[in-house]
């Protein structure tokens, strides 16, 4: 991590002092002693020096301050002199999905399928960081452990005859997560479905969807699905 990370993360309005004590002793500064009368005061650049553990803080009031900086936990928050700051720059997230009415085969009964498999085509966001795609399978790159992630997935489906009771799981690295699972009865009007859950990810670990019909071997028609991972 480059000290030019933090950018943009330490903006306060005049009426909070975000450092007080020994975090940064100067008393300039404190954003109520600005004499500047802007309304916000913030950081507009930094110079890190990495021999000297400095990191020099530059304010659109034309005030800077150097002080010994400890950047820590460069995949979550960051911690400078004690003061945790949460930062979107080290976060990861990612998201696929596909508009084409595929019909996915689940047979025979109360077999689980895996969606993305049986068609090519699905869409990796361009947008996505921290994490790889391939044929239904979403991994996480992340060098960390324990990294929480807000999962979601909506999909427009329906059966290839009534009454058909389906489940729906989200799987991490094989395995059903019990607090991400739905089941729903289909026919052959179109329905939306909708999963969401928190769920820990560590350095490979894996994502992937399953659909399972618990009533006959009837197939299964996705108008469209969404799926995405989004850090905390």
């Amino acid at each position: 991590m480059t000290a030019d990370s933090v950018l943009g993360k330490l903006e306060y309005d005049q009426d909070f002092s975000p450092f007080t004590g020994n975090e940064i002793p100067s008393a300039q500064w404190v954003l109520d002693q600005v004499s500047t009368g802007a309304t916000d005061v913030y950081v507009t650049g930094m110079t890190w020096n990495s021999t000297g553990n400095t990191l020099t803080l530059e304010r659109n009031d034309g005030f800077t301050i150097t002080e010994n900086i400890n950047i820590t936990n460069i995949d979550g928050d960051i911690t400078i002199s004690g003061k945790t700051i949460g930062d979107s720059i080290f976060k990861t997230w990612a998201q696929w999905y596909r508009y084409d009415n595929s019909i996915y085969t689940v047979t025979p009964v109360s077999t689980p399928v895996k969606v993305g498999v049986q068609f090519t085509g699905d869409t990796f966001s361009d947008n996505s960081k921290g994490f790889t795609y391939s044929a239904g399978t979403l991994t996480f790159n992340g060098s960390e452990t324990q990294q929480q992630f807000h999962l979601t997935v909506s999909m427009a489906a329906e059966a290839s005859a009534n009454n058909q009771l389906y489940d729906f799981w989200i799987a991490v690295n094989g395995v059903q997560l019990n607090n991400i699972v739905i089941a729903n009865e289909l026919g052959t009007k179109k329905e939306s479905i909708s999963l969401t859950g928190i769920v820990p990810l560590g350095p490979g670990d894996y994502m992937e969807l399953y659909i399972r019909n618990n009533t006959a071997n009837k197939d299964i028609l996705l108008n469209s699905i969404n799926f995405s991972a989004i850090q905390i």
